[in-house]
């Protein structure tokens, strides 16, 4: 039953017929923290972005009522391994997060991990995180940095501070040498802040990342996923996630990028 759903779904995608809403009564919860244009809110505080955008299209192909929440990042993460949702947008992939979350079989947006300075800073940078060990270093909790990031831990001096808008006043403060963001969220807190005289950003990125949906295994629901999975995949393969993408500025490639 489930399998012929499942292609039924994809039957559906490919010849342009969405699944009415009265065929699929489900409805499922994704949480999420502010992303700069992958999930954010409008003026009413309704969410909006990219995700928003593509899960809006998947109800849509699915018949699924999706709602989307926003909370703070650890705690959207919480509510998701505690099965107190059904999912989280927007995860990158780390050993920690994959024991309770299954993720997407595709992901649907690509960042850049990159470190911050104050531009007066003399900082030497070439790639090798471990020759930062003399600096303090400001990370977002909650967040995943990849492999090498970890790796390099022991050696660092990070602190963890709750949001990026939080971790760049401080470096311009003088309270932190560096900052690890990606370039995305590095990009929108600068122009909001409008310090782009003061920060730069280091070149080369540390890691290049994807994010992805990922479904709480505490709720686990194979029917759903794999009805998710088919539409989403559909709607990277087909081009309409890197024609959505474009929209907010992003650049997609798509499903080869790891």
């Amino acid at each position: 039953m489930i399998i012929r759903f499942t292609v039924l779904c994809f039957v559906l995608v490919m010849t342009g017929r969405t699944v009415n809403a009265q065929e699929v009564q489900n409805t499922y919860v994704f949480t999420g923290a502010l992303f700069p244009f992958i999930l954010e809110q409008n003026n009413e505080g309704a969410p909006k972005g990219l995700s928003v955008d593509i899960l809006k299209r998947i109800s849509e192909i699915t018949g699924d009522h999706i709602e989307v929440k926003m909370y703070p990042w650890a705690r959207a993460l919480q509510m998701a391994k505690a099965g107190v949702t059904h999912g989280v947008i927007g995860p990158y992939k780390s050993e920690e997060r994959e024991a309770y979350l299954n993720y997407s079989s595709t992901h649907f947006y690509e960042d850049r991990m990159v470190l911050l300075q104050r531009q007066q800073s003399s900082i030497s940078w070439k790639g090798d995180l471990r020759s930062l060990s003399s600096y303090t270093m400001l990370a977002i909790n909650g967040w995943a940095y990849g492999p090498e990031f970890s790796a390099a831990l022991p050696f660092l001096n990070v602190e963890n501070v709750s949001t990026a808008e939080q971790a760049l006043n401080m470096l311009c403060k003088e309270r932190a040498d560096l900052v690890a963001l990606n370039e995305r969220n590095a990009l929108y807190e600068i122009q909001k802040e409008n310090v782009w005289n003061e920060l730069s950003i280091m070149e080369p990125a540390f890691r290049t990342v994807v994010g992805y949906f990922a479904f709480s295994k505490e709720r686990e629901d194979l029917a759903f996923e794999n009805r998710f999975n088919t539409a989403l995949n559909w709607l990277a393969t087909s081009g309409e996630i890197k024609q959505l993408s474009a929209n907010y500025g992003l650049s997609y490639i798509g499903p080869t990028v790891e």
